[in-house]
């Protein structure tokens, strides 16, 4: 399956991912006792300018920021599952996540 999503999304949430502006965690958004964002935190706060308030109480990138709002194959659960696999279950770091999403995501 080819993935892709708005070269300005994808150019800013590989950035944020790369630049050690954010401490990873796992199986959360974000997790406030750790300041740890998983990869998908990352792109909420980041793109979206989620708040963190907001971050740990949500559970899920398309309650945080809308269905309607995700554009490209963020749409596609499969897309958004591929990303928590890598974050929560391979536990790559972020700098790995970025360069899969680069290898593997078609900017538009």
């Amino acid at each position: 399956m080819e993935y892709n999503l708005p070269k300005n999304l994808l150019d800013t949430w590989t950035t944020a991912l790369t630049d050690g502006s954010y401490e990873p965690t796992e199986g959360t958004m974000y997790d406030e006792n750790c300041n740890g964002y998983c990869a998908l935190g990352v792109l909420a706060h980041s793109y979206y300018e989620v708040d963190n308030e907001l971050l740990h109480m949500m559970s899920d990138l398309t309650e945080i920021v809308g269905y309607r709002n995700l554009p490209g194959s963020l749409h596609d659960g499969h897309f958004r599952n591929w990303i928590i696999a890598m974050n929560d279950d391979e536990l790559l770091q972020f700098d790995e996540i970025a360069e899969r999403l680069k290898e593997n995501v078609k900017p538009t």
